[in-house]
């Protein structure tokens, strides 16, 4: 099924938005965050008022709850920095929500290497 032309510049526009926060993060914002953050993805709405930018957190609890508060307090400066990067009438609102699914594979193969070396423990024993 081919994606409608809405679809298509929503898709275009969230590439843009996260390309942009991500390097503003990077740039601006690297030392005063916990642990390493990093954008997973951006959706925005079809009338493009709004873009939720999902985030993951390499880092503690603590950590995770501080970048929130952290970006949530900052995010006109990210709104400033996506105006300037995009040429469209009018700016999304910036939405950051966390996103779990880092911490969640890194939890998996924290198991998964436990399983293997209590194996290798039960084959050499």
């Amino acid at each position: 099924m081919p994606l409608k032309e809405g679809s298509v510049r929503q898709a275009r526009i969230a590439g843009e938005i996260s390309r942009i926060v991500a390097e503003t993060l990077e740039r601006d914002h690297r030392s005063k965050l916990h642990g390493m953050v990093s954008i997973s993805s951006v959706s925005v709405t079809r009338d493009l008022k709004t873009a939720k930018v999902y985030y993951s957190v390499f880092g503690t609890p603590g950590d995770v709850l501080f970048n929130k508060q952290y970006l949530v307090r900052h995010t006109g400066f990210f709104r400033h920095a996506v105006a300037k990067g995009l040429t469209i009438r009018s700016v999304p609102e910036l939405i950051f929500e966390y996103d779990p699914s880092g911490e969640r594979a890194a939890r998996i193969e924290e198991l998964i290497d436990k399983i293997n070396a209590e194996r290798d423990n039960i084959d050499r024993g």
